[in-house]
């Protein structure tokens, strides 16, 4: 599987997505023939070789004949919608271009039809955005991960006036992305770098394990203290002999006055939503009350929707939300014969070694029914052949 890790150590803004792109080996030509599909005119791009702190990157230019040229949302998905780009492409942009125009909306309390999108409306945006989503498609990258986000401190100044960092509009769509920042004062995460990472990346933090193929370096304008750069890894997943790590949320609430048909009920809506597990602890609440703890796991970027289905289906007046590290197994799946018939299992794997192997139960299922055994005789006859053989890879 190829994948792409974003080293965000100074931020993000997507002509740094662009510029670490470049850098890792895209063809500036070739991006340039499919940001011609859209129907976008009177722009110029430019990539050039440049360094920060002494360390060299690629700087990407979108220089805009009409400067004073803005675009509204529904004129932005008319671009989109009627451009010759893929139609992968097309849906993930528009996805961006709604999140840019909520995090306006609500940041100035207007409906989002009558947001007028200023920065985010330029063609540079535009341009930004979908020439993100074309490089990740030139080349082939099938997930991409991030670092936390380096958000900077102080005040930027824009067309709205001096505001805090991050900006209004930023802030809101840094929900559930885990952030900090080193205390450089300036502006490190705009609006457009926020809601691009927060569509593309399937996970936040520490790098995944991979092989890497490609780095590159991604130059912004400001002059900082530590290197204005972003970091791009491009490589394979390892296929590895390790245990795979990575991030999940946590959602819990106490129950004490539900009947169970209603939690019957939310469970299959969870699971249905994308929940990963979901299970019932046994508690005892204030004054002894017995009652249960619900407790749900998910991807970070479902955990709101997770949330918002807990409270239209439980009387709960609040969760607790938290991200927890977890190691899984490499999971290898294998058929194997028995003296019963061929029955899927999966290994797990963990530093190379076998740690324990699971007969698939619909397999051992189907088994006991046809031939009218018991279920228990199955998983002897496949736990005898495990044992029989030389190595996990006969």
């Amino acid at each position: 599987m190829k994948i792409a890790y974003f080293d965000c150590f100074s931020g993000v803004s997507g002509d740094m997505l662009i510029g670490a792109l470049l850098d890792a080996g895209l063809s500036l030509n070739a991006l340039k023939k499919e940001l011609r599909k859209i129907d976008v005119p009177g722009y110029s791009l430019s990539a050039v070789k440049t360094e920060r702190r002494g360390i060299a990157g690629t700087k990407f230019t979108v220089k805009i004949k009409n400067s004073h040229l803005h675009h509204d949302p529904s004129r932005v998905k008319a671009l989109i919608k009627k451009s010759g780009l893929s139609e992968g492409i097309k849906t993930k942009a528009i996805e961006i271009f709604d999140d840019l125009a909520l995090s306006e909306s609500v940041v100035h309390n207007r409906d989002k039809k009558d947001i007028f999108l200023h920065e985010i409306g330029d063609t540079d945006a535009i341009i930004d955005v979908t020439g993100v989503l074309i490089a990740l498609e030139l080349f082939g990258l099938e997930k991409i991960y991030a670092s936390s986000l380096n958000i900077g401190s102080g005040f930027v100044l824009c067309r709205h006036g001096t505001l805090p960092v991050p900006a209004p509009a930023a802030g809101f769509l840094l929900k559930n992305i885990p952030v900090y920042s080193s205390g450089v004062a300036g502006e490190l995460v705009t609006p457009t770098g926020a809601a691009v990472m927060k569509n593309i990346a399937c996970n936040f933090g520490p790098m995944p394990e991979m092989v890497i193929k490609n780095i590159g370096y991604g130059a912004g304008d400001a002059d900082l203290p530590v290197p204005n750069l972003l970091r791009v890894y491009i490589g394979e997943k390892a296929a590895g002999t390790r245990g795979n790590t990575d991030e999940i949320m946590v959602i819990e609430t106490n129950i004490d006055n539900t009947s169970p048909e209603i939690i019957a009920y939310a469970f299959e809506l969870l699971f249905k939503e994308g929940a990963v597990d979901v299970f019932m602890t046994p508690i005892f609440m204030k004054k002894n009350r017995p009652a249960y703890m619900l407790s749900v796991l998910c991807r970070r970027e479902i955990a709101e929707k997770i949330a918002g289905l807990i409270f239209r289906e439980i009387p709960t007046f609040g969760v607790r939300m938290y991200p927890a590290d977890r190691m899984k197994l490499l999971k290898q799946p294998r058929e194997i014969s028995t003296s019963l018939g061929r029955v899927r299992v999966n290994a797990g794997v963990l530093n190379g070694i076998v740690t324990s192997v699971i007969p698939e139960y619909e397999d051992c299922k189907k088994i006991a029914e046809t031939k009218k055994i018991p279920l228990k005789q199955v998983f002897e006859a496949v736990h005898k052949s495990l044992g029989e053989k030389k190595s996990w890879h006969d």
